[in-house]
């Protein structure tokens, strides 16, 4: 798909935090963009600004029904619909059967289409690192239940490409961040902590590494895997560059001003995961390259949080 002017593009999952990022890029890139998604108020108000241009059909991604009816005619799917900032620890608290049943119904339903298929996964695939930088070849041994999900519908993916002939491309997202971020993750959590002149909480020694990612780019990677689509291809879309948790403390404390102290938790499970991930694979192949750095996330993040009534 060279160019996506025109094109019907069906995002699952399209009112939550990724989601509704999608739907604003690939409109900007003309395309004609409808939502499959379960719609409470929270998120018609992430779509609120694009409402005029876009179809939105009430329902779930695990309804077959709902799915073939929402798929018809469309030129690509976009699946982005585990509900992430739903998901922790929790046994109750998994979803299992949209990144299951879910990815299943949508690749069926794209395969009768003809569409090209977008499954958003995660980095969590990967487990505890057993080498650094982490590519796409490094092997998949989920250290969550949130990771063994996401390892399922690629395998769903894996299968339908293989055996079926569905236009598939898997894209292994790392920590997500940004404006109308529902999930607690580290630069928000720190970002509010900074407003409110609260010490920073950090885990452990504060040297583990994640590589975040700022949401517009994440968005723009779905941008590109349409534009330069790679039938099978799996990619990693990073950020520009990993940082350990005190690194990024003393990033927030920077772009918020603010001489806060750091808060070591010694108290908590640590996470032994160092997420340094590899995204040249992307660069080279689908033409992604993330184009917000850190400093400049944060503060676009920043100016969100400042302009809500609570932190």
């Amino acid at each position: 798909m060279d160019g996506l002017d025109g094109k019907k593009v069906l995002v699952a999952g399209g009112g939550g935090f990724l989601g509704s990022y999608i739907c604003k890029a690939l409109l900007q890139e003309g395309a004609e963009i409808t939502v499959l998604d379960i719609i409470p108020g929270s998120k018609m108000k992430n779509l609120e600004d694009i409402r005029s241009g876009i179809h939105i059909l009430n329902g779930s991604v695990t309804d077959e029904e709902s799915v073939f009816y929402a798929v018809q005619g469309m030129d690509a799917v976009v699946d982005v619909s585990f509900p992430a900032a739903a998901c922790n620890r929790d046994l109750d608290k998994q979803y299992v059967s949209v990144g299951t049943a879910g990815v299943f119904n949508l690749l069926k339903a794209s395969l009768s289409q003809g569409a090209h298929f977008i499954f958003a996964s995660s980095i969590s695939v990967y487990g505890v690192q057993q080498y650094t930088p982490i590519n796409e070849q490094h092997p998949v041994k989920p250290f969550l239940l949130y990771g063994a999900t996401k390892l399922a519908g690629e395998n769903y993916c894996r299968v339908m490409a293989d055996q079926y002939g569905c236009k598939v491309i898997i894209l292994r997202f790392s920590d997500l961040y940004g404006p109308n971020n529902g999930r607690n993750s580290a630069p928000v959590n720190m970002l509010r902590k900074a407003l409110n002149r609260e010490p920073l909480p950090v885990t452990g020694d504060g040297r583990q590494v994640r590589s975040y990612l700022y949401i517009t780019d994440a968005a723009q990677a779905i941008v590109c895997a349409l534009k330069n689509f790679r039938q099978g291809g799996i990619y990693n879309i990073t950020g520009p560059k990993a940082l350990s948790i005190l690194e990024l403390a003393g990033a927030v404390r920077q772009v918020a001003g603010v001489n806060v102290p750091v808060r070591f938790m010694t108290n908590t499970g640590l996470d032994p995961r160092n997420y340094n991930i590899d995204g040249t694979l992307a660069a080279k192949e689908i033409d992604f390259r993330p184009r917000v750095d850190i400093t400049k996330g944060l503060a676009l993040t920043l100016e969100w949080l400042e302009g809500r009534s609570e932190y």
